[in-house]
C-alpha cells in the first residue's frame, strides 16, 4: 500500500489497492501492523500536512482581520478628512481674509476701500490688494475685471454686488483646488456638507461639482 500519498488524511486512509476495494484503514491499526520505517515515514509526512494546513488557516484568519481592521481605518479616516476640510472651508475660504491679518471680513458697508476692523490696515473690496493705511485711492481705480465689470469706483453703482461676485469666483477656484485631488465619494461627502455655507454666496452644489 502506497501510504505516503494519504498521509494527509485526517482519520481513516482509504484502501489503495489498484482495484480499489472500498475498504478503510485505521491510523491506529496502521500504527500496529506497518514496520517502524513506514510509519515514522507516515508520521513526517502527517505533522508536515497538519503544521502546513495549521499555518494557512492561522494566516487565514489573520488576513481577514486585517481586512476588517483596515475598512474599519479607512471608514472612520475617511470622516475624520471629511471633517477636516469642511473645518478648513468653513473657517478659512468661506469669507473673504484681510490681507494683512487673515481675521475673516464677514460685514461690508458697501465701500470697496475697505477697512479691517482687527488691524485696521486698509485693502480693495474688489481685489483684497493690501493697501497700507489708506485703500481709497487703490479702490477708486482697482484695475480689475470684476471692478471695470461693475463700474469701479469707492462705490460702484451696483452696490455690493460686485463684493458677493468677486468672492464667489474666489471660492470657484479655492474649494476645487482644496478638494478636487480627492476620492469622488469623499469629495462628495464634503459637498454635501458645505453646500448651505456656501449658498451664502449663490453659489450651487452643482456649480462646486464640477
Amino acid at each position: 500500500i502506497n501510504l505516503l500519498k494519504d498521509a494527509e488524511a485526517e482519520n481513516d486512509v482509504p484502501c489503495s489497492h489498484p482495484h480499489r476495494c472500498g475498504g478503510v484503514l485505521s491510523w491506529d491499526l496502521l500504527r500496529r501492523r506497518l514496520p517502524d520505517a513506514a510509519w515514522k515515514a507516515c508520521e513526517v509526512k502527517r505533522r508536515r500536512h497538519h503544521a502546513v494546513s495549521g499555518r494557512k488557516e492561522v494566516r487565514k484568519e489573520y488576513e481577514a482581520e486585517l481586512r476588517k481592521a483596515k475598512e474599519k481605518w479607512q471608514r472612520e479616516k475617511g470622516e475624520g478628512d471629511v471633517a477636516d476640510h469642511v473645518e478648513f472651508i468653513t473657517s478659512e475660504l468661506l469669507f473673504p481674509r484681510c490681507p494683512g491679518c487673515r481675521s475673516n471680513v464677514g460685514d461690508f458697508n458697501g465701500c470697496y476701500a475697505v477697512t479691517c476692523l482687527h488691524c485696521r490696515f486698509g485693502f480693495c473690496g474688489y481685489c483684497l490688494e493690501h493697501c497700507g493705511r489708506d485703500a481709497h485711492q487703490h479702490a477708486g481705480n482697482c484695475p480689475s475685471a470684476i471692478a471695470r465689470k461693475y463700474g469701479g469706483g469707492v462705490f460702484p453703482p451696483g452696490g455690493p454686488a460686485a463684493w458677493k461676485e468677486a468672492h464667489r469666483k474666489r471660492l470657484l477656484e479655492s474649494i476645487p483646488r482644496r478638494i478636487g485631488h480627492l476620492e469622488r465619494g469623499l469629495k462628495m461627502r464634503i459637498i454635501e456638507r458645505i453646500k448651505e455655507d456656501v449658498s451664502l454666496w449663490e453659489l450651487t452644489e452643482g456649480q462646486l461639482k464640477q
